[in-house]
């Protein structure tokens, strides 16, 4: 039976309940996983009726759909993109992929709940691969798109370019915060650099 989608509140919206309940969720999957939390342990960590949460959303897998939208890296490029120049193509993949990765590399232990449960709970990959890498790469198809229709870039593919894209920021920084590792104590230089040869690279490649 198709579950019901109830309406994420607007950041204006958003009650103390609400967050207590999203911060209640988050904290309980990273310790013990999607699979092992019930809603009753979730509503008594938050101090909240079990019908508070069912108020906001639909069953557990839809609650986990609220945390991966406001959590997933890039979730503001779906809105954000549209509105960038298409005429500053470097400044705004260097925007992009410092935010990008960044925030991969800050947020391994979500994805580290899906990567683990994703055999038995199927619903969560999916939620995961439509808010977070789906959505970012159809919001960077439809601004190469725009770039391309400048002259400033010839792809024949924007699709494929997206994915690419997006690949070459995934180096051993966003893999060793998969694996919960010690990034070094400069970080950030570090993810400036990675981010810097990607959209270099990325724009030789694609160069009129």
């Amino acid at each position: 039976m198709e579950t019901e989608t109830k309406e994420r509140p607007t950041e204006v919206a958003r009650s103390p309940k609400f967050e207590a309940i999203e911060r209640a969720a988050y904290e309980l999957f990273l310790s013990r996983g999607f699979g092992s939390v019930s809603m009753d342990e979730i509503a008594k960590r938050a101090g909240v009726s079990k019908a508070t949460i069912y108020s906001h959303f639909a069953d557990k897998a839809e609650l986990f759909a609220g945390m991966m939208r406001a959590d997933c890296a890039m979730s503001w490029v779906k809105s954000e993109l549209s509105d960038r120049p298409a005429d500053d193509a470097r400044g705004v993949l260097l925007e992009l992929g410092r935010s990008y990765i960044g925030l991969l590399a800050e947020k391994g232990a979500m994805q580290r709940i899906v990567i683990a449960e994703a055999m038995r709970f199927p619903e969560i990959a999916q939620i995961f691969f439509e808010n977070g890498p789906n959505a970012s790469r159809l919001a960077l198809t439809g601004y190469l798109d725009r770039v391309c229709a400048t002259g400033k870039l010839a792809i024949p593919d924007t699709n494929r370019a997206a994915n690419q894209f997006f690949a070459l920021l995934r180096d051993d920084i966003y893999l060793r915060g998969l694996l919960g590792l010690d990034s070094g104590d400069d970080l950030q230089a570090a993810l400036d650099k990675t981010v810097t040869a990607a959209v270099d690279l990325f724009l030789k490649g694609y160069a009129p």
